[in-house]
């Protein structure tokens, strides 16, 4: 993988190679190969730090699998000043809130997502609130969610779900076949 991810960083593939760290650091924390995210997670920063333009949000993430909550919570707040309805950032910070057992500035956060929530949203908001709810372990409020967002059209498929590493607790729970099969059941129905 480090050989892999050496010559793509070295290849123009015109996406920003940085990204292929980051996505590593993803995929190692879905698997549960903390070392391996932990690893991925610092080269992505390195890389993302190097960037003349800094890329607040991926950096934010990158933080954020590093488990650095302190540095990411920096940055989305940093985010906010500039877009202060920036739903990824409002999502990560109520994350963050929850994990630190601040649930009524989660719930702040939360309102204002929905709050800027608009009829082209297609369950993109909605799907960030479950996040910040699975990560503070919320998961009766996360399946309410997330079944509002597949309903709401979520641009997002049962494959996102599956592959979403702040899910990854909830996937042994009865409700998420429910959840991810939503799709298939619409099409049987």
């Amino acid at each position: 993988l480090d050989d892999m991810l050496s010559i793509a960083y070295g290849q123009d593939l015109n996406l920003g190679s940085e990204y292929l760290y980051f996505l590593a650091a993803h995929e190692a924390q879905l698997l549960g190969l903390e070392e391996i995210q932990m690893k991925y997670a610092r080269e992505a920063i390195d890389k993302y730090n190097a960037l003349e333009r800094k890329n607040e949000v991926m950096l934010g993430r990158s933080y954020y699998i590093l488990e650095d909550f302190d540095m990411a919570k920096s940055l989305f707040e940093s985010l906010l000043k500039k877009r202060p309805n920036h739903i990824f950032s409002l999502s990560k910070l109520a994350s963050i809130a929850f994990m630190a057992g601040d649930d009524k500035l989660a719930y702040s956060f939360i309102s204002k997502i929905r709050e800027n929530k608009n009829e082209y949203d297609f369950g993109y908001s909605s799907y960030f609130i479950a996040q910040a709810y699975a990560q503070g372990k919320k998961y009766t409020e996360a399946f309410k969610i997330l079944g509002e967002a597949v309903k709401e059209g979520d641009v997002l498929s049962a494959i996102d779900y599956e592959n979403d590493p702040l899910f990854k607790e909830m996937h042994a729970m009865p409700q998420w076949v429910s959840i991810v099969n939503y799709w298939s059941d619409q099409y049987r129905n």
